[in-house]
């Protein structure tokens, strides 16, 4: 349980889901927040988190967060890029109080992959994080295999998603010179489109990730390849549905024309398909379907491809992964094969507790 006390409250209209927060610190003097940027991360601030699953499936948490000082934080389902050009944002306001600190805040329903419309159980959990004890609290504790325990809105009447096709555009161009006396010219556009209420598409055409701001690798020591986290929003785009084993988007370290389809067939069923096209150069393909049955099972299929003149390759894997209790059991079959080393095979079986 947390030393310090804190309370919230949740509403809703047809447009919006309200959300404030009132938090008691003994300490005030020791809150620490040094972020003011909205869409950003402040994972050494002080914060609370709202945790918002309209699906009630348990599986496409969106997580909106809130420091002191009002900056925001945002993770949305599927692992969209939080790009407010596509995405819209939230807004919220913060402030200090002799007691501790308070926040609210108002998040669009259309921000969220909605489920059809109607009334619904939709799940959700609040966490405060408090910076000076280092330490995480929940209304809801749902690790460990405790998912299931998330606490449940009941009967919130979802808004109908508001689909209207529009091919939305954001095109670049620049130019400009080098110091030799050389000439920059560049242009390329990026796209996004709802195909349909929970189906997203988003395309590029040569895209400059030159602007795109890089993760850095430490120095240490490793005998194993390591990558830098994703930061390109092409990629981020539903990562969530197509990441697997399989894939690593940090590989693709530029393409000409690229495509990326993500979304939910159903409540239980999603998947995501990235195609990238290096014209005379090399095309990869990568695509996951996943099924979560309930919120203990989930099974996957995913597939790659790559074209190149140095090399042919192609992989698929199945897997499960069941919780029992405190215990997790976790299945893998792959097989690849590739110009280079031919036909291989993987067979993992894990138990976890």
């Amino acid at each position: 349980s947390s030393p310090e006390r804190a309370k919230f409250w949740l509403s809703y209209d047809r447009d919006y889901v309200y959300f404030a927060a009132r938090m008691q610190d003994s300490q005030p003097e020791r809150i620490r927040a040094v972020e003011y940027r909205t869409n950003s991360t402040f994972t050494t601030d002080d914060n609370i988190e709202l945790n918002i699953d309209p699906s009630g499936s348990l599986a496409d948490f969106n997580v909106f967060g809130i420091n002191p000082n009002g900056a925001t934080s945002i993770a949305l389902a599927g692992g969209r890029a939080v790009k407010r050009e596509w995405a819209g944002e939230f807004l919220a306001k913060a402030r200090r109080t002799p007691e501790g600190w308070e926040a609210e805040a108002r998040i669009p329903w259309q921000i969220m992959s909605l489920p059809g419309a109607g009334l619904r159980d939709i799940r959700f959990n609040i966490s405060r994080y408090i910076a000076r004890t280092q330490r995480t609290y929940s209304l809801a504790f749902t690790a460990d295999n405790h998912l299931a325990d998330t606490p449940t809105w009941v009967a919130v009447d979802i808004p109908r998603r508001r689909n209207d096709h529009t091919l939305k555009l954001l095109p670049y161009g620049y130019v400009g010179g080098e110091l030799d006396g050389g000439e920059i010219v560049n242009a390329g556009s990026d796209l996004k489109t709802h195909l349909t209420n929970k189906i997203e598409l988003v395309g590029s055409v040569n895209p400059d990730f030159r602007n795109i701001e890089n993760q850095l690798l430490s120095i240490d020591f490793s005998r194993f390849e390591r990558l830098a986290p994703e930061v390109r929003p092409f990629f981020l785009e539903g990562r969530q549905y197509v990441g697997s084993f399989l894939f690593a988007s940090q590989r693709i370290a530029q393409f000409d024309v690229g495509l990326n389809t993500y979304g939910k067939i159903s409540d239980k069923t999603s998947f995501g398909i990235i195609d990238a096209l290096s014209v005379r150069n090399e095309n990869s393909l990568a695509f996951s379907v996943t099924q979560q049955t309930d919120p203990d099972t989930s099974i996957r299929v995913s597939g790659t491809s790559l074209r190149s003149p140095e090399l042919n390759s192609d992989a698929m894997l199945a897997r499960i992964q069941k919780n029992y209790g405190p215990y997790s059991l976790f299945v893998r079959q792959t097989n690849s094969w590739n110009s280079v080393a031919g036909a291989d095979t993987e067979q993992t079986a894990s138990v976890f507790y």
